[in-house]
């Protein structure tokens, strides 16, 4: 993960205002870490609500390979945007509140991924990123 990225996730993805309160700042972190924590110990994730590949709906989108873990209500809900390296391999490039993007055909969501693209470029050079097939099972470990 970049650091400004931990550190969003860790501390400060908002600033405080009369909307956002210092609890509610809390609870968005802890809803994503709660993901993230279910992700690295191999407990189940439910594809399309913890984490869906951008690019799924659309074998050809310019979307494919770029992955977003989900944390979800009751907070505001956020993403943490990035790339699998290798199965297992999560390089976090990017956390923001949903709220920041509207439908799939709003240039923010290919925005998020232009910088996170960069991002990995500026850590591997040429080394790609998984595109196909899924770096991670739809299907949890104890049902295999």
């Amino acid at each position: 993960m970049l650091g400004d990225v931990f550190d969003a996730v860790q501390k400060r993805p908002w600033e405080t205002t009369q909307w956002h309160s210092p609890k509610q700042l809390k609870e968005r972190r802890q809803a994503m870490r709660a993901v993230l924590e279910r992700y690295v110990i191999g407990a189940h994730l439910n594809f399309n609500i913890d984490m869906k590949e951008l690019g799924s709906l659309k074998p050809d989108s310019s979307m494919q390979g770029f992955w977003e873990f989900r944390s979800g209500l009751p907070v505001e809900q956020t993403r943490l945007f990035g790339f699998f390296g290798r199965p297992g391999a999560f390089v976090a490039t990017s956390f923001q509140p949903r709220g920041n993007f509207g439908g799939m055909s709003d240039p923010a969501w290919k925005a998020v991924r232009q910088d996170g693209e960069k991002h990995w470029n500026d850590l591997f050079g040429e080394k790609e990123y998984i595109k196909m097939p899924w770096p991670v099972s739809a299907i949890p470990s104890f049902l295999r």
